[in-house]
C-alpha cells in the first residue's frame, strides 16, 4: 500500500460525503500518515508506503515520530532522494552527518559528479581506503585530484594516477610525489622504437580517413601537409609505399574532382554578382534625380535589358525593388507634370474663384457645402497667387463667413421660436376661446419665422398635426359634457356593485388595495349629475366604512397568524445556524440551505415591524453561505481552466510530448480531485476538456497500434532466422564437429541485435531457447583443430574453398561491412597487443586495447611492461570464434571483398600466431 492508498483511506475516515476541505482542516496529510504506518504491520506494505513518498520534510517527519521500522526505512529513503539530488545537481548543500553515514564507494560516486560544490571537499576528506582514494584523484576537477593525491601512500597508488589520471597537472603532482617518497633511480633503457616508421603509418592512417570523409574543401591544406611529411620521412618499406600510393591516387582523384566543382561554382557565383552589381547601378540610378519621363524609360530598357538571375527568388526579389523605386520616380514625375499644369492655369483659377466668392458675398446667400469645396480648390492654386490677390480673397472671405455666422446665429433663434409654439399648440387639452385665439396667433408667427428656412415645408406639416389635434378637441367639446356624465354614472354603479361582491365574499390580505383603489376609481370618475350627487356620494361611504370594517376584522386575525409565523422562522434561522455552523460537502450543505428556504417561503409572512429584521438576519447567512461556495467554485473553475489548456497545448504539440497517455491520465484525476465548479463552468469546460484527452487517447493508441504491428513482424523475423539456425547448427554438428555448432549458436545471438527489435517477452524467450541450445552443447568433447577456420579462410584466399554447409543466408546485407572490420580489427588489436601470455591470467580485452592505446602513445619501450597480461587459451579462443564469424560473413560477400577481408585478418592472424609461438 503507497501513500497515495493511505490518502484515498483518509477520505473514507470522516464520511463519503466530506471533501478534501474538512480533510485539511480536521488532520493533515503528515499526520494521516503517520496515524497510517503506526497502525501498519506489514514492513512490505510500510516499505511500499515510503518508496511512494519524495517530499523531504514528510519523510524526515517520518524518520523522527513514525514507528522503528517506518523511522528505519524513512532514514534510508531521505538518505537516497538526498544522494541522488546531490549527483543531479538539484542541491547543492548537505549536512556533515549525511556524508558521514555515506560508505567509501558512495562518497567516490558523488565526487565524480560534483561541480564544484562544498561538500565535495567534506566526502573526499571522509574516504579512508587508499584504492577508492586513488580513483578519486582522477576525477575532472583538478583541486580534489592534488587533494587526494597528497593523501596516497602506496608507490602503486601514486603510479596508476600518474599514468590515468585526467588533468595534466594532477598526474605531474603525482609524479612529484613519487620523486620526492621514492627516490630509488631506474636505470634508462635504450629506446628502440621505429618512430619513422610510426609517423609513416599515422600519414596512411590520416589519408585513409580524408578518403573516407571525403570533405575536401576543409581537408585540402592537410593533405598537402601530409604529402609533405612523407616526402621528409623516405620512408623505404615497400608494404607501407605500397599503402601510401593507394591511398595518394585515391585522395588526389577526390582532391581534382572537387577542385574542378568549386571552380565551375566559383564562375558562376561571379557571374551572378556581376549580375547583380549591374542591377545595384541602375537602381541606385533610380535613386538619383530623374529630371523627365525619357531619363526612366531609358534607365527601364537597360533594366529590361538584363538576364534573369539563376536564382528565382533572388531574381524575383530584384524585380520587386526595381518596380517599388520606378513606381516612386513616376509619381514624382507625375506631381512634377501636374504642378506645371496648375501653374499655367493659376490665373484663369485665382479668377473663378475671387468672383464665386464675391457673387456669393453681394447675393447674401448661405452655402456652407459649397464654401468648403472653395476652400479646398484655393488651397490647390494659393502657391501661384500674389499677395494682393491673397490679400482680397482673404477679406472677402472673412467678411462672408462673418455674414453666414450671423445668419446661422438667427436661424438657430428662429428654429427655437418655431419649437417653442408648436409645442405650445400640442399641450392644449381644453377647447375654448382664448386657446382658439393663442393657436391662430402661433400659426401666423410659425410662417412668418420659417418663411426663409430650407425646410419649410416640414415644419408647415408639423404645425397642422398640432392644429388639427386641437380642433378635433373643439368638436367634440360642445356635445360630449351630457355624455360624459351619463357615462360616468354608469361606471360608479358597476364599481359599487364590485364593492358589495367582495363584501359577501370572506376577506383577504387584498381587501386593502381593492378599498384604495376603489377611492381613486371614485375621484377620477368626474362629472357626475348633480341632482343625483348627493345620494351616490352617500352610498359610496357606506360601501367604503363597511369595507374598511371588514378589512380592520381580518387584519387582526392576520396577525395572530403573523406571530405564529414570526416562531416558525426564528426556529429556521436556528436550523440554519446549525447547518452553517461546520459544513464540510458543499453540495449537501447547499441543498440543506436550498430546503430552508423553501421551508421559509411556505412559513408566511410576519408583522411588518418584525419582516425585516428576521429576513436581513436568515438572508444573510445564506448568502454569506452561498459567497463561500460561489469562490470555492470560482477556483475550482480557474483549477479547470489550467488543466483545459494543459490538455489543449498536449493535444495540439504531441509530436513534442512524451508518455502523453499518463498525463492525460494524471490530469483526468486531478480534475475530478478539484471538486464542482457550477453548472454552466462545468458544462463549458468538460466538453472541450474531454475532447482534448481523447483526441490525446486516438492519437496515442494509433501510435501504440503501429508500434505493435512493427513489433509483431519484428517477432516473426527474428523468431523465423533463429528456427533456421538452430536447424543448420544441428547439421553443422553432425558434419563439422559441436564446436562448430556452439560458436555459430554464438554468432547467430550477435547477430540477433542487428535485427529490428520486437516484444521484450518474446526476445526473452528467443534468448531463453539459445542459452538453452548452447547449454546442450556444454560438456562435450571438442574435435576441430584450432585454426580450421583460418584455415578456411586461407583456402577463400587461394579461392579452393569447400565447406559441407552453405552459412551465407546468416550474414544479413544490414551492418554486414561494419561486422566484418569488427572482426578484423579485435583481431588486428589482439595481434598488436604485447606478447605477455600466462594461462593463469585473466583476458581482459577492454582493458588490453586500452593499454594498447597507451602503448602507441608511450614514449619509451618501459612503458610496455605495464600492460595487463593475456589468457594464451582465452586468446586462442577468440582467434577461433573471429575466425568462424568472418568465414560466415565473407560466404555472402563478392570474391573481391572476399579476398581483401580474407587477407586482411590472416595478416594479423600471423602476427597473432608468430607472438604467440615465440613466448611459448
Amino acid at each position: 500500500m503507497g501513500i497515495f492508498d493511505f490518502l484515498r483511506k483518509k477520505e473514507s475516515v470522516i464520511t463519503p460525503s466530506q471533501s478534501h476541505h474538512s480533510v485539511a482542516e480536521k488532520m493533515s496529510d503528515v499526520e494521516f500518515i503517520l496515524e497510517s504506518l503506526a497502525k501498519q504491520e506489514d514492513e512490505l506494505a510500510v516499505r511500499n508506503a515510503i518508496n511512494s513518498y519524495t517530499d523531504k520534510d514528510s519523510l524526515k517527519t517520518i524518520s523522527e515520530k513514525s514507528t522503528d521500522l517506518a523511522k528505519k526505512l524513512a532514514k534510508q529513503r531521505l538518505k537516497e532522494l538526498t544522494f541522488d539530488d546531490l549527483i543531479k545537481g538539484r542541491q547543492t548543500e548537505c549536512d556533515a552527518d549525511f556524508l558521514g553515514d555515506l560508505t567509501d564507494k558512495e562518497r567516490l560516486k558523488l565526487i565524480r559528479a560534483c561541480h564544484g560544490e562544498p561538500w565535495a571537499e567534506q566526502s573526499l576528506a571522509l574516504i579512508s581506503d587508499q584504492e577508492n582514494l586513488k580513483h578519486a584523484a582522477c576525477v575532472e576537477n583538478a583541486k580534489l585530484g592534488r587533494l587526494a593525491v597528497e593523501r596516497l601512500e602506496a608507490k602503486t597508488e601514486l603510479e596508476y594516477v600518474a599514468q590515468h589520471a585526467l588533468i595534466g597537472n594532477v598526474r605531474n603532482y603525482a609524479k612529484r610525489h613519487l620523486r620526492e617518497k621514492f627516490p630509488d633511480k631506474v636505470e634508462a633503457v635504450k629506446d628502440n622504437f621505429d618512430h619513422s616508421t610510426h609517423k609513416a603509418k599515422n600519414v596512411i592512417k590520416s589519408l585513409h580517413a580524408m578518403e573516407m570523409l571525403g570533405k575536401w574543401e576543409d581537408l585540402e591544406s592537410e593533405f598537402e601537409a601530409n604529402c609533405k611529411t612523407w616526402e621528409q620521412l623516405a620512408v623505404s618499406d615497400e608494404e607501407l609505399c605500397k599503402q601510401f600510393d593507394k591511398h595518394y591516387q585515391a585522395c588526389s582523384a577526390g582532391l581534382e574532382v572537387w577542385r574542378q566543382e568549386n571552380a565551375a561554382r566559383l564562375e558562376q557565383e561571379k557571374a551572378q554578382q556581376e549580375a547583380v552589381s549591374q542591377r545595384e547601378v541602375l537602381i541606385a540610378k533610380l535613386a538619383e534625380e530623374i529630371e523627365s519621363f525619357e531619363v526612366l524609360d531609358a534607365l527601364q530598357e537597360e533594366w529590361n535589358a538584363l538576364t534573369d538571375l539563376d536564382d528565382s527568388e533572388l531574381n524575383k526579389e530584384w524585380k520587386h525593388q526595381w518596380n517599388e523605386a520606378a513606381k516612386q520616380v513616376t509619381m514624382a514625375l507625375q506631381k512634377l507634370a501636374q504642378a506645371e499644369k496648375d501653374k499655367e492655369h493659376a490665373g484663369q483659377n485665382i479668377e473663378a474663384v475671387m468672383g464665386k466668392l464675391q457673387d456669393w458675398y453681394e447675393s447674401k446667400k448661405v452655402l456652407p457645402s459649397k464654401l468648403h469645396h472653395l476652400k479646398e480648390e484655393w488651397k490647390k492654386i494659393a502657391a501661384y497667387a500674389s499677395h494682393e490677390a491673397t490679400d482680397s480673397y482673404n477679406k472677402v472671405l472673412n467678411d462672408y463667413q462673418v455674414f453666414c455666422d450671423q445668419a446661422a446665429e438667427a436661424e438657430t433663434e428662429q428654429r427655437a421660436r418655431i419649437d417653442e409654439l408648436i409645442k405650445r399648440i400640442e399641450e392644449m387639452d381644453e377647447a375654448s376661446k382664448s386657446n382658439t385665439d393663442r393657436v391662430k396667433s402661433a400659426r401666423k408667427e410659425v410662417l412668418e419665422l420659417s418663411k426663409n428656412l430650407s425646410d419649410k415645408r416640414t415644419i408647415s406639416d408639423v404645425l397642422r398635426k398640432a392644429e388639427d389635434r386641437y380642433y378635433k378637441l373643439v368638436e367634440e367639446s360642445h356635445e360630449g359634457d351630457a355624455f360624459l356624465e351619463m357615462d360616468n354614472e354608469s361606471k360608479v354603479e358597476d364599481l359599487f356593485d364590485q364593492a358589495r361582491e367582495w363584501l359577501s365574499l370572506p376577506a383577504d390580505g387584498k381587501l386593502f388595495n381593492k378599498l384604495k383603489d376603489f377611492r381613486q376609481q371614485w375621484q377620477a370618475l368626474r362629472p357626475l349629475p348633480k341632482s343625483r350627487f348627493a345620494k351616490i356620494k352617500t352610498e359610496f361611504e357606506t360601501l367604503a366604512d363597511a369595507t374598511f370594517a371588514k378589512w380592520k376584522e381580518f387584519n387582526e386575525e392576520e396577525d395572530k397568524r403573523r406571530d405564529a409565523n414570526l416562531e416558525v422562522k426564528k426556529t429556521l434561522i436556528e436550523e440554519l445556524n446549525e447547518t452553517l455552523k461546520e459544513w464540510t460537502n458543499m453540495s449537501e450543505t447547499m441543498k440543506k440551505v436550498k430546503d430552508l428556504q423553501k421551508r421559509w417561503k411556505e412559513s408566511g409572512p410576519v408583522r411588518r415591524e418584525y419582516a425585516d429584521q428576521v429576513w436581513q438576519e436568515f438572508n444573510g447567512k445564506s448568502q454569506a453561505f452561498y459567497d463561500e461556495a460561489h469562490k470555492i467554485m470560482e477556483k475550482a473553475e480557474e483549477t479547470k481552466t489550467q488543466l483545459l489548456e494543459q490538455a489543449t497545448q498536449l493535444a495540439e504539440n504531441l509530436d513534442k510530448a512524451t508518455n502523453a497517455r499518463q498525463t492525460v491520465l494524471d490530469l483526468r484525476t486531478k480534475w475530478k480531485e478539484i471538486g464542482f465548479a457550477g453548472y454552466k463552468a462545468e458544462k463549458a469546460l468538460w466538453d472541450k476538456f474531454n475532447t482534448s484527452c481523447n483526441a490525446v487517447f486516438e492519437v496515442v493508441n494509433a501510435q501504440k497500434n503501429r508500434l505493435h504491428e512493427g513489433l509483431d513482424k519484428a517477432d516473426a523475423e527474428r523468431k523465423a532466422f533463429i528456427d533456421q539456425a538452430f536447424e543448420l547448427a544441428k547439421e553443422l554438428s553432425e558434419k563439422e564437429g559441436v564446436r562448430s555448432a556452439e560458436s555459430f549458436v554464438h554468432f547467430n545471438r550477435i547477430t540477433l541485435s542487428d535485427f529490428n527489435r520486437g516484444h521484450r517477452k518474446e526476445d526473452d524467450k528467443l534468448y531463453a531457447m539459445i542459452d538453452e541450445k548452447l547449454a546442450d552443447f556444454k560438456g562435450q568433447k571438442y574435435e576441430e583443430a584450432d585454426d580450421k577456420y583460418v584455415q578456411l579462410l586461407k583456402d577463400v584466399l587461394a579461392g579452393n574453398c569447400e565447406f559441407s554447409v552453405d552459412l551465407k543466408q546468416f550474414s544479413p546485407a544490414e551492418k554486414r561491412v561494419n561486422r566484418i572490420n569488427r572482426a578484423c580489427q579485435e583481431m588486428e588489436k589482439l595481434s598488436r597487443q604485447p606478447v605477455q601470455y600466462e594461462e593463469e591470467a585473466d583476458f581482459d580485452l577492454k582493458n588490453a586495447i586500452k593499454g594498447l592505446a597507451f602503448a602507441m602513445t608511450a614514449s619509451s619501450a618501459d612503458d610496455e611492461e605495464k600492460l595487463p597480461p593475456v589468457n594464451s587459451k582465452r586468446a586462442k579462443q577468440l582467434l577461433w570464434t573471429n575466425s568462424l564469424r568472418l568465414f560466415v560473413e565473407l560466404q555472402a560477400e563478392s570474391e573481391e571483398n572476399q579476398s581483401k577481408y580474407a587477407e586482411r585478418f590472416l595478416k594479423a592472424v600471423e602476427v597473432f600466431t608468430e607472438a604467440a609461438q615465440a613466448k611459448e
